[in-house]
C-alpha cells in the first residue's frame, strides 16, 4: 500500500493516540454509559420481540 500523502506529525499522532485512550476509558466504555447501552439494547429488544 502507498505511503499516505499527508499524515500527522509524531507528536500530533501521540496526541492523538492519547485522546483516543482517554475517550474510550472515559466515556465510550463508562461504565455509566455501558450500562445505558444495554438498558437501550434490551427496550428495542422487547419492543420488536
Amino acid at each position: 500500500q502507498p505511503a499516505p500523502l499527508i499524515a500527522y506529525s509524531e507528536a500530533m499522532a501521540a496526541h492523538q493516540r492519547q485522546l483516543k485512550r482517554f475517550l474510550y476509558r472515559a466515556l465510550y466504555r463508562h461504565p455509566q454509559v455501558t450500562a445505558m447501552n444495554q438498558d437501550a439494547d434490551a427496550l428495542i429488544r422487547a419492543l420488536f420481540d
